[in-house]
């Protein structure tokens, strides 16, 4: 919603963006996942290693600059919980 409303000239030709986001630990994710949704969800959690995916990730870069996205007001979420509750809210 907030690009929606950019005028295309404030993008310029150059029209990707980095947006502002925060960093967890899957740790991080199953506490966040506990403290909202309870101990008998997180029990669901099948843990298996997969070396596809860890390439995957492990290729991801661990720092962004997101210096253009936020001064044209993209914001990152508060928080893994509001993350996780942003998504019951509205997709469950």
């Amino acid at each position: 919603l907030q690009a929606l409303d950019l005028p295309a000239e404030t993008l310029g030709a150059y029209r990707t963006l980095s947006l502002p986001g925060i960093t967890v630990s899957v740790q991080e994710m199953v506490d966040g996942l506990r403290d909202i949704a309870g101990e008998a969800t997180v029990q669901k959690i099948e843990w298996e290693h997969d070396p596809f995916i860890q390439r995957i990730v492990g290729s991801w870069p661990s720092l962004f600059n997101t210096v253009r996205a936020t001064e044209l007001g993209f914001v990152a979420d508060e928080s893994i919980k509001s993350i996780i509750q942003s998504f019951i809210d509205d997709d469950l």
